[in-house]
């Protein structure tokens, strides 16, 4: 009998298929649109890169784990919190959120909730209303 680590990656074995949700999750990393995928308790998993960047974080690794409501304005969050909780009953979600704490001038965002087509999280997406003002890439 051959000696293994268990943790090894047995070689001969095929690899499993991705659910949807981390497809889902992968395809977020992966855009250039300004996309989340967040976990069903609200924390996020993943961000683009381009809407990383809009919030004003350099790598979106450093915002796994965060609570999603940390992100808006304390005025925003019942709102957002709302739209939240209409993609996790299986509808569409949106809210309108105040984002000029960012940046002076930024303004305005409506951030778009649905539900994840596998059920295990939340597809996000930011759109600013002044897109003249939205920060570029």
């Amino acid at each position: 009998m051959e000696d293994r680590d268990l943790n090894e990656p047995d070689i001969h074995q095929a690899p499993r298929p991705l659910s949807s949700s981390e497809r889902a999750i992968r395809g977020v990393a992966r855009s250039e649109d300004r996309l989340g995928f967040v976990t069903p308790d609200g924390r996020i998993a993943t961000f683009s890169a381009r809407l990383s960047t809009d919030l004003g974080f350099d790598d979106p690794a450093t915002l796994s784990g965060l609570k999603l409501d940390s992100l808006w304005r304390h005025k925003d969050r019942p709102a957002v919190a709302c739209a939240f909780a209409q993609a996790q009953c299986g509808q569409t979600g949106r809210a309108e959120v105040g984002l000029d704490y960012l940046s002076d001038g930024l303004g305005a965002a409506s951030v778009c909730f649905r539900p994840d087509q596998g059920g295990h999280g939340v597809l996000m997406k930011l759109s600013w209303a002044d897109a003249d003002r939205a920060p570029h890439p």
